[in-house]
């Protein structure tokens, strides 16, 4: 089926989420260090994080409807969630992220519309196209966060934390060409985020495997304007 992104879901998060400049987002490909970065942000400053990632697998399935999330809808439905979205062809899979991206900035609007506009959240995750959340914040509040490609594919392998994904493919048919087909759609998200927060001026924070963390957090907080009166 098509996936078409709804410009009157981004309307109306736009409407929420516009101005609200404390609410921070935190981007990048997998492995980039995003999870992290939110918990040292959110332990020194106080600011409660939004886990995109917690929601897409907790909440956001029994919330997103057909009629208003049909890309949402068509991956949550499937008898094989990850084995439907990965054996998508390229361009189908590329639409139904940008699709998805619209339907989860959908969900979120309606989780920040009922609280005050000038409460601090930092959102941690799960955004591939930048080029959506630029529509409704400015681009002044979200850092993409950027690590070497080697690296990121080489966490899939070897990061205790995510080998789960691997096995996931190993229950799939082929497994071998399955995963290699998931090494490249996660390279492919990667490039897109990286690609897209170039062209709408999101700043990009470049890290390696020698960086350390505070570092990326001092670089991050400093950017986005967060101190000891981001929560007066």
């Amino acid at each position: 089926m098509p996936f078409c992104v709804d410009q009157q879901l981004l309307v109306k998060a736009r409407r929420i989420l516009t101005n609200r400049s404390k609410v921070y987002w935190i981007i990048g490909g997998s492995g980039a260090g995003k999870s992290t970065v939110c918990r040292e942000i959110a332990a020194a400053y106080g600011i409660p994080i939004y886990d995109m990632d917690a929601h897409v697998f907790d909440d956001y399935p029994q919330r997103c409807t057909g009629e208003r999330h049909p890309a949402l809808s068509a991956w949550f439905s499937a008898p094989d969630p990850f084995a439907w979205m990965l054996g998508l062809p390229e361009n189908d899979f590329v639409d139904f992220n940008r699709a998805a991206n619209a339907e989860f900035l959908d969900l979120l609007a309606d989780d920040l519309a009922g609280t005050a506009p000038d409460q601090s959240l930092v959102i941690d995750g799960w955004i591939t196209h930048p080029s959506l959340v630029v529509q409704v914040a400015p681009p002044g509040q979200i850092v993409c966060l950027e690590i070497a490609a080697s690296t990121s594919a080489k966490a899939w392998e070897e990061h205790p934390d995510r080998r789960f994904m691997k096995e996931m493919v190993w229950r799939l048919p082929h497994p071998e060409q399955a995963w290699k087909r998931f090494l490249h759609t996660d390279a492919l998200m990667t490039r897109t985020i990286l690609d897209e927060s170039r062209a709408n001026g999101i700043r990009i924070c470049h890290r390696d495997e020698s960086t350390p963390v505070s570092a990326t957090v001092a670089e991050v907080v400093t950017h986005l304007g967060i101190g000891p009166t981001t929560l007066a």
